[in-house]
């Protein structure tokens, strides 16, 4: 019998006949062999793939468990508690439901009775999905990491399952990918297989000095171990590197604190340190009296807070008490300074205060007549009369000037009555009466000796004036000061003014 060979063309999709090549039995067989082995490395591939899938998904699942019970442990309160008190932290699967294919899951802080995220939302890979689609919660209680209750969380893949067991000691552990589901009895081979958490990550933390002085500062030490980022919180704030210096200068008693994250998100305790700062020197000085006479002396005191002792400059030197008094007789206008330091070697603003010295005036040897003419040209009068002339004399020397004698000279009206009455005088009493007299129609009428000597204080002013002798007067003082004074109208009663000239009081020293 002829054997018909038959050859697929590679320019057509149909089998020619030939007379070489495989029979037709032949290619078909060919055919059907590479089909089933493509079918079956398809198959394989996709389980080996939906394996991993799931295996990787749940391997997620379970680390997001171990950071919401390392932060349970190590007692981490975010901001978002607010005042209220942390309870733990849990993994919240499908939120609020897993709608539309998407299947979610996230880490919340659990703070009196109310969850808040603290973390991304996951999302499980495409094809994974959990076996419910309610939303299910595991609690991790602080301190301890021991969950609320039992507790499986279990995903799908094209018929390949996976199971994260979490137990009320908090274990995790996870079934193997493919396995059947536990029952009541367990299975030989199928126990729950625990993972191992990664190692918790540690932070130290150290200030030098622990206590300053307002002003200063202290260096902040920190490190940490099994870390990739660290958190500065209280005092300071913001992202640090896993071990550092840095200084800070706080203005009152001050807590600073750092935590520190590992790799797969799990956090250390909380370490703190507290700074002290007190508060800096101050010092005050004065001197009194302020200013002196050559040749008399002043004291100066000083006093200070928080120091331990204090320091002169200027006018003084040396180390000085942290608070007393000296005499001291510049003999010229001189600046005292004086500064106080801390026991941490701190020092406080330098205190200055400046004597000045007075040189005396010499004492007046005049021992005759001081004459201080005025004239009453172009003074009027109203139906009541006015004052129509005030003068005054002002003693310069520092000692004062003694008086025995004033008197009033010129022509003036029969009868005119004239005073002298003293004005800012230290001791004595402004306006209080020291000469008066009348005036007659003579020269160097109405001169007036006192019966005692009346001292005039330095810078005193004495202010003399003239007035009519009928009708009656008060005294008022001047309006302004010093020399010259300015004086205000007032009644003295009717009359008629005196005639215009020029008139005088005079000054007999003693």
């Amino acid at each position: 019998m002829e054997r018909i060979r038959y050859f697929i063309s590679k320019s057509s999709t149909t089998i020619q006949k030939a007379s070489g090549g495989f029979t037709l039995v032949e290619i078909l067989l060919v055919i059907a062999v590479v089909s089933i082995v493509t079918s079956v490395g398809a198959n394989t591939y996709n389980d080996y793939a939906n394996a991993k899938r799931i295996s990787t998904a749940a391997d997620e699942v379970a680390n997001a468990l171990n950071v919401a019970k390392s932060r349970a442990i190590s007692q981490v309160k975010p901001a978002a508690c607010g005042s209220a008190e942390l309870d733990g932290y849990r993994l919240v699967v499908c939120p609020g439901g897993c709608t539309g294919g998407n299947y979610r899951y996230q880490v919340e802080t659990y703070c009196g009775g109310n969850g808040v995220r603290v973390g991304p939302i996951y999302s499980l890979p495409a094809n994974v999905t959990f076996s419910s689609t309610s939303q299910q919660t595991v609690l991790f209680r602080t301190i301890t990491g021991a969950a609320e209750s039992s507790n499986d969380i279990i995903l799908n893949s094209s018929g390949k399952t996976r199971r994260v067991s979490t137990t009320k000691a908090g274990v995790i552990a996870m079934i193997d990918p493919g396995a059947p589901l536990p029952t009541s009895t367990p299975i030989p081979g199928t126990a729950p297989t625990p993972t191992t958490a990664p190692p918790a990550p540690t932070v130290n933390l150290s200030a030098n000095p622990t206590t300053i002085t307002l002003g200063n500062s202290s260096t902040l030490s920190w490190s940490s171990t099994n870390a990739v980022t660290c958190t500065a919180t209280d005092g300071w704030s913001g992202a640090k590197a896993t071990t550092g210096t840095q200084s800070v200068s706080p203005a009152t008693t001050t807590t600073y604190s750092i935590y520190c994250q590992s790799s797969a998100g799990v956090y250390s305790s909380v370490k703190s340190v507290d700074i002290t700062v007190n508060p800096g020197p101050t010092a005050s000085l004065t001197a009194d009296p302020n200013p002196i006479v050559a040749g008399g002396s002043t004291t100066l005191q000083w006093s200070s807070t928080n120091a331990t002792g204090c320091t002169a400059s200027g006018g003084w030197t040396g180390a000085k008490a942290t608070s007393g008094t000296q005499s001291v007789s510049p003999a010229a206008t001189t600046g005292y300074s004086i500064y106080c330091t801390s026991s941490d070697g701190t020092n406080s603003s330098t205190q200055t205060v400046t004597v000045t010295v007075n040189q005396p005036t010499p004492t007046p040897t005049i021992a005759g007549t001081v004459y201080m003419p005025f004239s009453t040209t172009g003074l009027t009068s109203d139906t009541a009369g006015n004052v129509w002339k005030n003068s005054n004399f002002r003693v310069l020397d520092s000692g004062g000037a003694i008086i025995n004698q004033v008197g009033f000279y010129g022509s003036a009206g029969s009868g005119a009555n004239w005073e002298a009455r003293v004005s800012n005088s230290a001791g004595i009493t402004d306006g209080t009466l020291i000469a008066s007299g009348t005036l007659g129609t003579v020269a160097e009428s109405g001169f007036y000796t006192q019966a005692t000597n009346f001292t005039l204080a330095y810078n005193a002013y004495a202010v003399f004036r003239v007035f009519q002798s009928t009708g009656t007067t008060s005294y008022y003082k001047a309006s302004s000061a010093p020399s010259p004074f300015s004086y205000n109208k007032y009644n003295i009663g009717s009359g008629t003014l005196w005639p215009t000239g020029s008139y005088e009081y005079r000054f007999i020293y003693q």
